[in-house]
Formats: C-alpha cells, sequence, structure tokens
C-alpha cells in the first residue's frame, strides 16, 4: 500500500482508499493502459529523434522543422551510371550480414536499387515511400521517394518491378532506407 497526497487538501491518503477521509474527494488512480500509452508514446519519439539525428545528410525531416513547405521542382534523371548498382534483395543481405561493412559500402551513395514493389505508402510526415520486397518478412527496404515523382509513384503497382536511384540511409531497425529517391 501506498500513500499518495490528495490533490485537493494535500493529506497523505491511501492509494488503496476510494476517497480523502479528510475532504471527501475522490482519489485518482492512474490506470495501467495509460502508463503502457505514456511509455509506447515516449520510445515511439525517442525512436523517431534517433532515426533523425542518424540519417541528418539533408533529411526532409529536418528541413520539414526549419522550413515551409514549398514543392520540389522536377528533378531531371540523373546519370546512373556513376551510382552503385544493386538488387534490393542483395541490399538487404549484406545490412543483415554485417550493418558496420554495408554503412561503408552504401550509406550516404548514390545506389542505383531494383526490385520488386511491395506496397506504396506515406510516411507519417506525407512523403511517398516505396516499400521494396527483399523476401523477408516485415524486413522490406523503405525509399522515401521525391515528391516531384508523385504522378509516377502513383502509376506503380504491388509486385511491379522498378529501378529507383537513391541515396542510402543506413538501417532502421530491421530494414536498409533509401532517401531522396527518382524512380528510374
Amino acid at each position: 500500500m501506498a500513500m499518495i497526497r490528495c490533490a485537493e487538501c494535500g493529506i497523505d491518503v491511501s492509494s488503496e482508499a476510494k476517497a480523502c477521509p479528510h475532504c471527501g474527494k475522490p482519489v485518482k488512480r492512474s490506470s495501467f493502459a495509460k502508463k503502457v500509452g505514456i511509455g509506447f508514446a515516449i520510445f515511439m519519439g525517442i525512436g523517431i529523434i534517433a532515426n533523425a539525428s542518424k540519417s541528418n545528410h539533408g533529411s526532409t525531416m529536418a528541413v520539414a522543422a526549419t522550413a515551409p513547405a514549398t514543392p520540389e521542382p522536377a528533378a531531371a534523371p540523373e546519370q546512373p551510371a556513376t551510382a552503385v548498382q544493386i538488387s534490393a534483395v542483395d541490399l538487404f543481405r549484406e545490412y543483415d550480414r554485417n550493418e558496420v561493412s554495408a554503412d561503408d559500402a552504401y550509406k550516404g551513395k548514390r545506389l542505383l536499387v531494383t526490385g520488386r514493389v511491395a506496397s506504396i505508402n506515406k510516411n507519417f510526415v506525407g512523403d511517398i515511400v516505396i516499400e521494396l520486397s527483399t523476401g523477408q518478412m516485415f524486413a522490406d527496404i523503405g525509399a522515401t521517394v521525391q515528391g516531384s515523382q508523385k504522378s509516377i509513384a502513383a502509376g506503380l503497382s504491388k509486385r511491379q518491378e522498378v529501378t529507383l536511384l537513391c541515396r542510402g540511409a543506413g538501417k532502421v531497425l530491421t530494414s536498409p532506407m533509401l532517401d531522396g529517391c527518382l524512380i528510374q
């Protein structure tokens, strides 16, 4: 049995009591679900901040927090010849085998990644994200697409083969991530 302070009169009251014996105000009990919800929100907030700081090489999240939203100009297709060519499955395998080695090879570098579309979604800030299948459950590669590519992304479908020119953004949880992608 723990003692808590009455919010009304300030007297110590048993946490088991239904009301304060001094003033009669009902004793508030915090629910287990509320505590779990607060803990989950804190955990997610830390994860989002850690991810933003981990891949903050011109990330859209940092820009969104400091600058007003402006439409991105249509980007001319870049020359893929200078990019590292790799399949989505091989990129996943490289990160699964050794994240440190894979970061050295791919993080921050231009990548030409080919794979099958698992889904086309938007993230919590409204960016278009194409998930590329890796053959592993819950471990698709997340590719954030430039806003200028919206109409092209809208024309994609699941299981369609696609090639993306992106910047490697490391690994989050179990999945490699790609930023600033252009659909080729």
